[in-house]
């Protein structure tokens, strides 16, 4: 089974998902306040989801106000949330056109 995980760090909460990569089923998920330790819970959310999902990890991708800047040092790709956010509902909802988007930042 191929598995990539996808981290998203914004301004309040860090989340990460590992999905099948063929099907797009998530294996595991998980979210978590950081209060400010945004860096430190990134880290803790990439080892959970590599010693908790079953698989192995292929790929990591991560977005968020604050997680872009950890790409380099979580060896991950950086994508701008809302990239993210429109692959998903393509894959997902193929036919939806349009999306509301609220974070603690922005909407």
């Amino acid at each position: 089974m191929r598995a990539v995980l996808g981290i998203d760090v914004g301004s309040t909460t860090a989340k990460a998902a590992v999905l099948d990569q063929d099907t797009g089923a998530v294996l595991w998920a998980e979210r978590m306040r950081h209060a400010g330790r945004a860096r430190e819970v990134a880290f803790q959310l990439l080892v959970h989801a590599r010693s908790s999902a079953g698989v192995e990890v292929e790929r990591t991708a991560i977005a968020g106000s604050i997680g872009v800047a950890l790409a380099q040092e979580l060896q991950a790709t950086p994508l701008h949330e809302l990239q993210a956010l429109a692959i998903a509902v393509r894959s997902r909802h193929p036919g939806c056109r349009s999306v509301v988007e609220l974070g603690g930042q922005d909407a």
